[in-house]
């Protein structure tokens, strides 16, 4: 290269630049880690239990070979545990408020009373008993029969 030749052009190194994978492993740990957070109070308790342990295991998984974790991994894990913890805290609570709350008792026995047709303790006792689905008016359990 003639550095006196104002014309010439300097070498450019096209080549992208190399992406870390743990940098996208922590994005991904973080995005499902939000989602995991936003899931607890919309929905059942499944998603927000499988998002945030596959937020936890993102987050670690992106450290890699690193001490720490960068702060999107940080992000990640916390929002993951946290999610865990409401998710937990939320089944607890409504354990215990069913445990306590007759109201909800009677509700949901007369409730179940009117979809199977007989009472939630006679359907527990049938099942221990042995009985299988075909003997009760609603499909709880998955039928048997090899024929279609």
């Amino acid at each position: 290269m003639d550095y006196n030749n104002p014309y010439q052009q300097p070498y450019q190194n096209n080549q992208a630049a190399p992406v870390d994978k743990g940098a996208r492993l922590a994005n991904a740990a973080m995005i499902v880690g939000i989602l995991a957070l936003v899931s607890v109070p919309m929905s059942t308790i499944i998603p927000a239990m499988v998002l945030g342990t596959v937020s936890i295991i993102l987050a670690i998984l992106s450290r890699g070979s690193r001490k720490d974790f960068v702060k999107t991994s940080k992000i990640a894990l916390a929002s993951g545990i946290l999610a865990l913890c409401l998710n937990t805290a939320l089944i607890g609570y409504s354990i215990y408020r069913f445990s306590t709350d007759s109201s909800l008792q009677n509700q949901f026995y007369q409730n179940f009373k009117e979809y199977e047709g007989e009472s939630f303790q006679d359907f527990i006792k049938d099942i221990l008993n042995g009985k299988t689905s075909g003997d009760h008016t609603g499909n709880v359990l998955p039928n048997n029969d090899s024929s279609l």
